[in-house]
């Protein structure tokens, strides 16, 4: 099985618009062209799929989708409007992934850019795992890591001890991970648990300069999770071009 993790679109609803000198309409367009020549199983919208929460923007993105014939489901990030999302698709709890389930959180935190669970979802979350039946993978925007530059501590999950200690006391935690939001892949290990993010379909961040940068020479990416019976069989970035 074959998973497809697309993030931090950041579509507006005028798409003429730019986001940091990028037209977010021309890369989404772009992504989709590349997407039609993969083989795969699902596809993962990880948090800021618009820019400005609209639903113009929000309808693009769905018609997109839905021309690829493929099961998708989508999770709010900071840029999202999540009651906006959920008028137009429902948000991503539970989908099927062969016979791996996928999880979907939401860590949109109001008039913030970074992001929390809260001690209600890690509840739920705790239960459907244990009651579930299958590997499972668990999503949300904000990824519960150590940030790679420091700028990014600023922006980050501030409940990930929380998260990661629910995760800890499951007799079987989820198999990975997957977050977006950092607008660039990183792959750290908590435990058995593999976490991954995925490139920013908008731009990319350089986790290599302390404060805030984008990498104009890296093309916009995807990740690609490849899913065996019970654990991860591998990942890779896919870069795309805009032409």
């Amino acid at each position: 099985m074959r998973l497809i993790q697309l993030s931090d679109i950041h579509l507006q609803a005028d798409p003429a618009a730019q986001v940091r000198g990028n037209n977010p309409e021309q890369r989404f367009r772009a992504a989709l062209r590349a997407l039609r020549s993969e083989t795969f199983d699902y596809l993962l919208l990880c948090g800021d799929v618009s820019d400005d929460g609209s639903s113009r923007s929000y309808q693009r993105v769905i018609e997109g989708c839905d021309a690829l014939g493929v099961e998708w489901g989508w999770i709010p990030g900071n840029h999202d409007d999540p009651e906006q999302m959920a008028r137009h698709k429902a948000l991503l709890q539970e989908a099927r992934v062969g016979q791996w389930r996928l999880l979907g959180l939401n860590s949109w935190v109001a008039g913030w850019d970074g992001g929390e669970v809260g001690a209600e979802q890690l509840a739920a979350l705790a239960t459907r795992v244990a009651a579930g039946d299958g590997p499972s993978l668990v999503a949300l925007h904000h990824p519960p890591i150590a940030p790679p530059v420091r700028w990014m501590g600023s922006i980050d999950l501030r409940d990930k001890a929380d998260f990661w200690a629910c995760i800890d006391r499951l007799d079987t935690p989820p198999a990975a991970v997957l977050a977006g939001h950092i607008h660039t892949p990183v792959a750290q290990r908590h435990g058995a648990v593999q976490v991954l993010t995925s490139p920013g379909c908008v731009d990319q961040f350089d986790a290599t300069q302390e404060d805030f940068t984008t990498d104009a020479t890296l093309l916009p990416g995807y990740l690609v999770v490849t899913l065996g019976e019970q654990q991860l069989e591998g990942w890779q970035v896919v870069r795309f071009p805009l032409d």
